[in-house]
């Protein structure tokens, strides 16, 4: 009977062998029982062809509720940033990585204002505030948090979609949100890869 982090297990066992170990390995012969219980984990399966459509699909719905959701709360900034997304691609892919650059200063900023300000209040005698405004500062990071991936998972390919399919219009007038919808969904379904078949 054992248990360890690695066992090695050499030569011949007339008897049984019983026991826990992290890593087990047998080179030898055991004349009686193996019942070895090892903690290592199991190598997770690689995802089948369904698996990857199944998750290609809930991607796929999961943006077009969000690009839905902003034609019909903010239907003129989405339009307007797709087109300037068509128009200036480049500049377009550098604000993104500005925002990403913005975000990170955004979170030293609070991090920092946090720091000094409850050293402040913590000379001052305001003790009960210190904790209050760490919970502040945390509750803001995350809200930042939410948001930039809000922005990078589903409406940066919500407004590159609709400005793949703008191209199902000819102007801005008469143009319903109804047949945004119909580009926008099109448009989702160019920008959602397909998943790989292997």
């Amino acid at each position: 009977m054992f248990s360890g982090g690695q066992m090695t297990l050499d030569g011949r066992v007339d008897g049984d062998v019983l026991g826990s170990s992290g890593n087990y390995s047998r080179n030898g012969s055991i004349g009686g029982t193996e019942k070895v219980t090892s903690g290592r984990p199991e190598a997770a399966a690689p995802p089948t062809a369904g698996d990857r459509v199944l998750g290609a699909v809930r991607r796929y719905l999961a943006i077009l509720l969000v690009g839905a959701l902003l034609l019909w709360l903010a239907p003129r900034l989405l339009r307007s940033s797709a087109g300037r997304a068509r128009a200036r691609p480049l500049p377009s892919l550098g604000v993104g990585a500005l925002g990403a650059i913005d975000y990170g200063l955004l979170i030293i900023a609070i991090i920092l204002v946090a720091v000094f300000v409850s050293i402040g209040l913590g000379f001052l005698g305001f003790a009960s505030l210190v904790s209050t405004l760490g919970f502040g500062a945390l509750l803001a990071m995350a809200a930042l948090t939410f948001a930039l991936v809000l922005v990078i998972v589903f409406i940066a390919d919500a407004i590159v979609g609709i400005a793949a399919a703008s191209l199902l219009w000819r102007s801005e007038s008469g143009l319903t949100w109804a047949r945004s919808f119909v580009a926008l969904a099109l448009g989702v379904a160019v920008v959602v890869p397909s998943p790989p078949f292997r």
